[in-house]
């Protein structure tokens, strides 16, 4: 009986955008062999061009007499209804490795070479349809990510401080669009703009959007990791990574075209945290309270951003970033 490999990568968007080039690696290292896609994100793989489906069933895998081997791109996992930690998280937290480099190394055992890192996707460009909603060019847009759907409250923008970074935008003269998915855990609703783009995108839209805009402003979510299959600009900032771990790899340079501005980061790479203490155990508690003291001042991200934007319109070889923090 031939054996089936069911690449499980369930799980959030970013997630998942960052398992693409893994995936796209394993299925060509398997080469003729039957590869099969459990995935809530169809979309983002689809070019692979292999089964996808949400369970076992939908993708024809009997688990009761199949042969097949369940890769994870995960380290939370529910095997026969009981939740566990793989056990590469005892020796390698997620939050000490690159998010593409961690996925490989847990679905591949091994990394991929950094030119096959970046991520690939294919969508409908919808730039008409969204131009005509909001009355200007793509082209001429900083686009902010106002939310996430990270489940921690550490990854969200307190309402303030967004209202504040959009503000600094729009006083530096830049047409300003704020787009996100709100839920129960968001205040992007709250957050008032020139053009308010939240809710309003279906997966076409969001592709579009980071791919045409010529500048991007987002914390540590999707948007950061879709960013990398486009050559646009982007400020990061980051807030649990430290963003050698999250910004992705674009022709062969870390920081091409992207700045990640921080104060500081919540689990960050210090000497007084123990060498046996796992960042897993790491207890953010009440930071949420205090994320200013992390968060860059907003005008030096507005700054960054009108400066970016700025190259995105000259014919300049300058496309490298670089990190900045500020002080505390």
């Amino acid at each position: 009986m031939q054996k089936i490999y069911v690449l499980d990568v369930v799980g959030a968007i970013g997630d998942s955008l960052c398992s693409e080039p893994v995936l796209r690696y394993a299925i060509r290292n398997l080469k003729d062999q039957d590869v099969r896609i459990l995935t809530n994100h169809k979309k983002i793989f689809h070019h692979l061009g292999k089964p996808m489906g949400l369970t076992f069933e939908e993708i024809g895998v009997n688990v009761e007499t199949d042969n097949f081997v369940h890769i994870f791109n995960r380290p939370e996992l529910i095997i026969e209804g009981q939740h566990q930690m793989h056990p590469l998280v005892q020796w390698v937290p997620p939050h000490t490795v690159h998010c593409t480099d961690y996925i490989s190394i847990m679905m591949l055992k091994r990394t991929i070479p950094d030119d096959e890192k970046r991520i690939k996707i294919e969508f409908k460009d919808v730039s008409e349809s969204i131009e005509s909603q909001i009355g200007t060019k793509l082209e001429d847009l900083v686009i902010f990510h106002v939310g996430t759907g990270a489940p921690e409250k550490t990854r969200l923008f307190p309402e303030d401080y967004a209202q504040r970074l959009v503000d600094a935008l729009v006083k530096r003269g830049l047409k300003v669009a704020i787009f996100a998915t709100t839920d129960y855990r968001s205040s992007a609703a709250k957050i008032k703009a020139p053009i308010d783009l939240v809710d309003r995108l279906d997966w076409d839209g969001f592709c579009t959007l980071i791919a045409k805009a010529p500048v991007l402003v987002s914390n540590d979510s999707s948007p950061v990791h879709l960013a990398s299959a486009f050559d646009n600009w982007l400020v990061a900032i980051p807030t649990v990574k430290h963003p050698d771990r999250l910004i992705h790899l674009r022709h062969g340079h870390r920081y091409w075209k992207t700045f990640a501005v921080y104060k500081k980061l919540l689990c960050d790479d210090s000497v007084e945290i123990p060498i046996d203490t796992f960042v897993t155990r790491f207890d953010w508690g009440d930071v949420y309270k205090y994320l200013e003291d992390y968060l860059p001042d907003v005008d030096t991200v507005a700054r960054m951003a009108e400066y970016s934007y700025v190259l995105s319109k000259m014919a300049t070889e300058s496309n490298i970033g670089c990190i900045v923090q500020t002080a505390n």
